[in-house]
């Protein structure tokens, strides 16, 4: 997929530049130019990511090295 089509949203977070979901997948683009996606994100979780007060801090806590969500680099 290309990544410019996605519905990216802007994040505040000093690490976290922005951000989307499409097809089940977290996308995140960070502050140092380096993107990807997250697998296996449903509907509910994303939300939950989005009204998140660090975006950063949620990525950390119940995404990062979670085998249920996959982190790939994008291409």
């Amino acid at each position: 997929m290309d990544l410019k089509h996605l519905p990216w949203k802007d994040s505040a977070s000093s690490n976290v530049a922005k951000y989307a979901h499409h097809d089940g997948r977290l996308y995140v683009q960070f502050r140092n130019g380096s993107a990807g996606y997250y697998d296996n994100v449903p509907a509910k979780m994303f939300d939950e990511f989005h009204t998140a007060t660090s975006h950063g801090k949620f990525l950390h806590g119940r995404l990062k090295s979670n085998d249920k969500h996959p982190w790939r680099m994008a291409d």
